[in-house]
């Protein structure tokens, strides 16, 4: 986390300095394209709110990421919370103000990127700006970045598959390592075969997690209790509603995936919780 947070601020800086400061940025962004440095963009298919509600939904979405949830489940004390919020949000705040700089300066010092793959704007800048030994720190922090999640995630979904799917397997090893391998190999294909970009299927894959866990454990923490049936249609239901939503109708440019899916997954609970206490309620009557 340190080498991120090192390596993003040392080229933003760098990127800085080359420019000629923050305001020599703004105007040439603004003269570039006046929405880089708008505050509310105008550009959105349904309007601002619901685009800025979208993505605020899909903030929330981190309830259903176990590779980031399983942190402060497994902290020792509540009280430690507290400083756990602080080092992760002071953390989150400086690593996205930092990208969203070495973005904004892309823009400026690499026109031609808007021909390649604009993913490649990171390592391109450093290599542009920086000698060989910096550039190094920078991929460094990349890797060590993609690495840190991509291996929190496969053993979380290696754990899944040889604890929960099939408890018999908690004591055996050998059926654990099984679950990691073929867990390993999905991912491998996916990476090889998807035809989108990485950012499209990092945030399809979010808002997937979002909406199938992030629902239910908001009940769970409101002490709702959620039967299996329903609990099984708040997974599935949304999860289809965004697969159809994001890759069929195209349409996560004006309203983020995440924000419908949480409407979807909390009518079904609420049809559910209704129709069981008239159910209840209509037998007493009878009685």
């Amino acid at each position: 986390s340190i080498l991120m947070i090192v390596s993003m601020g040392g080229l933003l800086i760098i990127a800085f300095y080359t420019i000629g400061g923050f305001s020599e940025l703004w105007q040439q962004l603004h003269s570039l394209d006046p929405q880089l440095v708008a505050w509310f963009p105008t550009q959105t298919d349904a309007g601002f709110p619901l685009y800025f509600a979208g993505w605020l939904a899909f903030g929330f979405g981190v309830l259903g990421q176990p590779h980031i949830m399983v942190r402060p489940m497994i902290i020792k004390h509540s009280s430690q919370l507290k400083t756990a919020k602080m080092i992760y949000f002071t953390w989150y705040t400086l690593f996205n103000f930092g990208a969203l700089g070495v973005g904004l300066t892309a823009r400026l010092l690499l026109p031609e990127l808007g021909e390649l793959d604009t993913e490649l704007a990171l390592p391109i800048l450093a290599t542009k700006l920086l000698p060989d030994l910096l550039i190094g720190g920078i991929l460094a922090g990349i890797f060590s970045a993609t690495i840190s999640t991509a291996d929190s995630q496969i053993l979380t979904c290696s754990a899944a598959i040889s604890q929960d799917l099939f408890p018999k397997w908690k004591s055996k090893l050998s059926m654990s390592k099984i679950a990691t391998l073929l867990t390993m190999v999905i991912v491998v294909i996916i990476s090889l075969y998807a035809s989108q970009n990485v950012f499209v299927l990092v945030t399809f894959a979010w808002s997937s997690l979002a909406v199938i866990l992030g629902p239910l454990i908001i009940l769970k923490c409101l002490n709702f209790e959620v039967g299996n049936k329903t609990s099984l249609s708040m997974m599935l239901v949304p999860f289809l509603f965004v697969l159809l939503w994001s890759q069929v109708f195209k349409l996560s440019g004006a309203i983020n995936e995440t924000l419908p899916g949480f409407i979807l997954s909390f009518l079904f609970f609420g049809i559910s919780y209704g129709f069981k206490k008239w159910k209840i309620s209509g037998f007493k009557k009878c009685d």
